[in-house]
């Protein structure tokens, strides 16, 4: 991470652990030999989406050029997948794979973190969704994900209830919980 949150340094790191998968996938797709286009689909989920999506949000706002990085990773993944030709357009190499553009998932994934976040408020990371107020500066900090989930919900017509707090017991007290009623039930036939 860099200082001025750029992600630069970030997105290089994932260009060049992502190119050593992609060779992978070159070695494993030769034309006569080679694997299917289903397994080398498998290879690109497991292998280059895995590391693209992996906090993807976090990043979803760094600048068009280094995001542009990571949609020509997803390029040329989906290249060495179907077999197509430099040039061939990337919504028709989605739409040949069943992928959605990186810049969709982003946002896909965002979503799906923001409702774990709100379903859970015990969830550290919950006040993510709350406004904050600074008092001795006298500020009021509308928060941006909560505004998100906002506009997606309106957007899509969804109303969600008041998430329920659930208060888990520590697992080690569970397991022996757990154990201590087995073993009663053994015992007491």
């Amino acid at each position: 991470m860099d200082c001025h949150l750029t992600w630069g340094p970030h997105i290089s790191c994932l260009t060049e652990q992502t190119n050593k998968s992609l060779n992978l996938m070159r070695c494993l797709s030769e034309s006569t030999w080679g694997s299917s286009k289903k397994v080398l689909l498998i290879l690109h989920k497991s292998l280059i989406l895995s590391k693209l999506d992996y906090c993807s949000f976090v990043y979803a706002k760094a600048s068009a050029s280094s995001l542009k990085r990571i949609d020509t990773i997803q390029y040329k993944s989906l290249i060495i997948v179907t077999g197509g030709m430099k040039g061939t357009a990337l919504k028709a190499l989605l739409g040949e794979c069943g992928e959605i553009p990186m810049k969709l998932r982003r946002e896909k994934i965002l979503l799906e973190h923001l409702f774990r976040v709100y379903e859970n408020p015990r969830n550290s990371a919950s006040s993510i969704l709350l406004d904050k107020k600074f008092f001795n500066l006298q500020l009021n900090v509308k928060s941006e994900y909560k505004a998100i989930l906002n506009s997606f919900l309106s957007a899509n017509n969804i109303v969600l209830n008041k998430p329920i707090v659930i208060y888990y017991l520590p697992r080690g007290k569970v397991e022996i919980a757990l154990s201590i009623w087995m073993l009663f039930k053994i015992y007491s036939r």
